[in-house]
């Protein structure tokens, strides 16, 4: 994935309100492994390094694919390894949804059905900042 391509995904998950996001951003600084607010870093400068650039294209194919599952662990343990959440991943499974559009074509109008991902990253025309 190239760097625009990321810099814009992660626009748009900056742009969406906190409680509408796949994913918040912590937990997508933790998937990356990336460092604090890096995410802003990037968003803010527009550039990033290539390592940081593939972290993240890894960690936003991820959350597009709904291959992230996040398991909380034991608040009540005296263990921290035991209070911490565990991250796994899955297959990709991306909910698919099928539109029914008509096509005019040379051999009159046919319906078409498309299979699109409402998870995809919606492309933003204006990016307040």
């Amino acid at each position: 994935m190239k760097a625009d391509e990321v810099l814009r995904r992660i626009r748009a998950v900056i742009a969406l309100p906190a409680d509408e996001r796949p994913i918040s951003i912590d937990r997508l600084e933790q998937v990356a492994g990336v460092g604090d607010n890096e995410v802003y870093k990037v968003a803010r400068a527009g550039t990033m390094q290539a390592r940081t650039r593939m972290r993240l294209a890894k960690a936003l194919t991820l959350v597009e694919n709904d291959q992230l599952v996040i398991m909380p662990g034991n608040r009540k343990s005296i263990y921290p390894e035991e209070r911490r959440d565990w991250i796994l991943t899955r297959p990709p499974r991306p909910p698919m949804q099928t539109h029914a559009r008509l096509a005019f074509t040379s051999g009159g109008p046919k319906v078409v059905f498309e299979a699109v991902n409402p998870r995809a990253f919606p492309k933003l025309d204006k990016i307040e900042r």
